[in-house]
């Protein structure tokens, strides 16, 4: 349901849920968070879309409620469903009835049962939607402080951010980010986004800055993915060669890190960087590394050059896996 401001109500709970979402433990520097994070792209609107197309047919069947009687039938099977009481809401603010709509909400959060944590967060996430788009900044914020009562403090500052974000709020989203730090200092994830949020608002200056700051109050445990993360974000929204130096002087102290190299190197194929990208993988690949780690590099390598490469730079890969098993059969 598309609103008179062209609003969305559940177009911010993307990433969303109830329970936990870290602040990124340990010293992982997988690139599955980071583009979970980074990649809020036309791919992702294109699946949202296409849920959303199966969520109807699977609680509407083949006809779309039409008044409220219809979804008051509907909600004695699906009440525990958000996706029923989120259109509901719509369906009230289609029709200019923003206190049926508030009401609506409070209804869904009382009936949903407590073991359906992301339907209830859905429903907070869509009252909150609701309340910045057509309340005002008091009613907002009345149903804010009451979300964080009930779910995941982290969850529900990053979705309030989301929506402010939607709504070119900058202020709102400076003010809510403050706070968001202040609150989880150690939070990896937290620092990760506030740094994507300034590179994406053209202000690699104050990005950089944030990396010292964060570095100042993560964990040493976190400071390498916290780097490893920046790095990424250099590479995607402010200057490649900054990125490849935070790489080179990880690599340079971690040299064993097969994690590192090869998010490095990742980032290389991206700016299509071939001859960087061999020269990373012939420097990985001569260093004394166990035979799972080499085996792993070495396939990389090889489907590298079967897709950038010639058939003369693909036999040369393979030969290199020839010398190896050679090599290390002695």
């Amino acid at each position: 349901f598309k609103f008179s401001k062209s609003k969305n109500l559940t177009s911010s709970t993307k990433g969303g849920g109830g329970g936990g979402g870290g602040g990124g433990g340990g010293d992982s520097v997988s690139e599955s968070s980071e583009e979970e994070d980074i990649e809020f792209d036309l791919e992702n609107k294109k699946k949202s879309k296409k849920n959303k197309m199966q969520l109807e047919e699977q609680q509407f069947g083949s006809e779309q409620p039409k008044t409220a009687d219809d979804f008051e039938k509907l909600l004695l099977s699906s009440s525990q469903h958000s996706y029923v009481w989120i259109q509901y809401m719509a369906f009230w603010l289609g029709n200019s009835m923003l206190d049926k709509a508030r009401e609506t909400a409070k209804r869904a959060l009382q009936r949903i049962d407590p073991s359906k944590a992301k339907d209830k967060f859905d429903v907070w996430v869509a009252y909150m939607n609701m309340e910045n788009t057509f309340g005002t900044r008091e009613t907002f914020t009345s149903v804010f402080k009451n979300a964080l009562e009930y779910n995941d403090k982290k969850q529900i500052y990053f979705q309030a951010i989301r929506i402010f974000v939607q709504s070119k709020d900058e202020k709102m989203v400076e003010e809510l980010y403050k706070s968001l730090i202040s609150k989880f200092k150690s939070s990896k994830s937290v620092w990760t986004k506030y740094s994507i949020h300034l590179f994406r608002s053209d202000k690699p200056k104050e990005a950089r800055a944030t990396l010292a700051r964060a570095l100042q109050s993560l964990p040493q445990r976190k400071h390498i993915s916290f780097i490893c993360k920046f790095a990424q974000l250099e590479y995607r929204y402010g200057q490649p060669e900054l990125g490849r130096t935070m790489f080179e002087n990880l690599i340079s102290t971690y040299p064993r890190r097969i994690d590192i190299h090869t998010i490095y190197i990742d980032q290389e194929v991206r700016l299509g960087n071939v001859d960087k990208v061999r020269t990373l993988y012939d420097r990985v690949t001569t260093l004394a590394l166990t035979t799972k780690k080499m085996k792993f590099l070495l396939k990389k390598y090889l489907q590298f050059e079967q897709k950038h490469g010639t058939s003369e730079t693909v036999e040369n890969v393979k030969q290199k896996a020839v010398d190896y098993v050679e090599k290390s059969s002695k």
